[in-house]
């Protein structure tokens, strides 16, 4: 991810780990700040 969106090939990227992997706290910190910037509108999905 190098800009504000992201692809659906990212996306899936996220959710395969966010499913399968163990997050160390970095991670898991790199995950929160995602979602909160999602929430805020900072950051985009696009198809």
């Amino acid at each position: 991810m190098s800009s504000s969106v992201i692809t659906n090939d990212e996306r899936q990227k996220i959710r395969r780990v966010l499913l399968t992997d163990y997050l160390d706290d970095d991670e898991y910190a790199i995950i929160e700040t995602l979602v909160d910037h999602v929430s805020r509108g900072l950051v985009k999905f696009v198809e």
